[in-house]
């Protein structure tokens, strides 16, 4: 794991903000957040009025230096193997036009990646990865052959999901912790409803 990435992903979205949220609180009262904006994360940088994303997509090098810490959190917090997904391949041999696994605020492919190398039989072409616009069009630049039959879409996902039918949301834990941890039971839901199957 590359030290510096992950240690400054740490330090900026952990330690910095821990140590803003006594002037958040007095600012905004003791409540959670109830949108993407006016976070703890922003309010530190003296942006109050911007999400987290459009604080970092100010500076390019700031981004690229998150996207590869998320990229590499992996190694550290296990991906795979925590949950048995013989039930998603079954369902996707059941159905092959189905989207069957949607991967939020997936980045560059990465844990798809990670994924279809432990689980080959998961079928690319029924995989999505979803993230900011403007992080799919850096995720397709790379064009890597292993993540060819992806689907990428840029998404905003305070909206509703442009995917129909989609089986699974995954949401890894570490984007959990370093992207979602201001945001109130409700908007969480709003990302994680499950569709019928």
């Amino acid at each position: 794991m590359d030290p510096s990435a992950d240690t400054w992903n740490r330090y900026k979205n952990v330690v910095e903000v821990s140590v803003v949220l006594p002037a958040y609180f007095n600012a905004y009262g003791r409540k959670e957040p109830t949108g993407p904006n006016h976070l703890p994360s922003s309010f530190l940088e003296g942006q109050p009025e911007l999400q987290y994303s459009q604080v970092l997509n100010q500076d390019p090098a700031r981004r690229q230096v998150f996207m590869h810490a998320m990229s590499l959190n992996h190694r550290r917090v296990p991906t795979t193997g925590m949950y048995d997904i013989g039930w998603v391949i079954e369902k996707a041999r059941q159905d092959p036009n189905r989207c069957i696994w949607v991967d939020v605020g997936g980045g560059t492919g990465y844990t798809v990646k990670v994924f279809r190398d432990v689980y080959p039989e998961l079928p690319a072409a029924q995989c999505v990865v979803q993230d900011l616009p403007e992080v799919i069009e850096e995720a397709k630049s790379i064009n890597d052959p292993d993540l060819r039959d992806v689907t990428f879409i840029g998404f905003d996902f305070h909206k509703d999901s442009p995917v129909p039918g989609k089986l699974v949301y995954f949401l890894s834990f570490m984007r959990l912790h370093s992207i979602l941890p201001y945001y109130t039971f409700y908007k969480i839901h709003k990302v994680s409803t499950i569709h019928p199957l």
